[in-house]
């Protein structure tokens, strides 16, 4: 639900919003958020404070998500990820859930593999020239992360080459 949530606010709101679902709900039963209809649900999002910037938005974005869950994994998500043999099988896998494309499907796949240790074969990852939230360790890590993946994009924005760009990160990174 975070990686759901993680996009146009702050990463540390995205992931901290779950939990405030589970405390607004009692729950994060995949089954049961399916169930519900997506008004509640919405509801239950703008309920202030608000989960997210966009909350009716992500509200049916979650939805999509747990009855998708619901109808192709019993309503397990662990089984999204623990029955993957490959790196690139776990990717194809998260990217088919709805609010997850390559990007982010690949984000969430290298989370898997280097924070919870996720065991699957292929995994040499190529990281983007900022990095990766699957390498983030400490608030330091975040912070440092945020600012090299800001500098990517605004070069890329500013008409850079994505190598021009990488140049900028690397030059960013040997300052902080």
């Amino acid at each position: 639900i975070g990686f759901i949530l993680d996009q146009q606010v702050r990463v540390q709101l995205a992931f901290a919003a779950p939990l405030a679902l589970q405390q607004r709900l009692g729950h994060l039963d995949p089954a049961r958020i399916a169930a519900m209809a997506t008004d509640d649900l919405e509801q239950v999002f703008r309920t202030p404070t608000p989960l997210h910037r966009y909350p009716s938005a992500m509200a049916q974005r979650v939805h999509a998500c747990m009855t998708w869950i619901v109808e192709h994994h019993d309503g397990d998500p662990d089984s999204v990820w623990l029955h993957a043999t490959s790196f690139s099988e776990l990717k194809r896998r998260i990217e088919q859930m709805p609010g997850f494309g390559a990007m982010k499907a690949h984000t969430v796949a290298t989370v898997l593999v280097h924070q919870f240790h996720l065991n699957v074969s292929d995994t040499d990852i190529e990281f983007p020239p900022y990095g990766s939230l699957a390498l983030v360790n400490s608030l330091e890590d975040l912070t440092a992360y945020q600012q090299r993946k800001g500098v990517y994009k605004k070069a890329l924005r500013g008409g850079a080459s994505p190598e021009d760009a990488a140049a900028a990160v690397a030059e960013v990174a040997s300052i902080i």
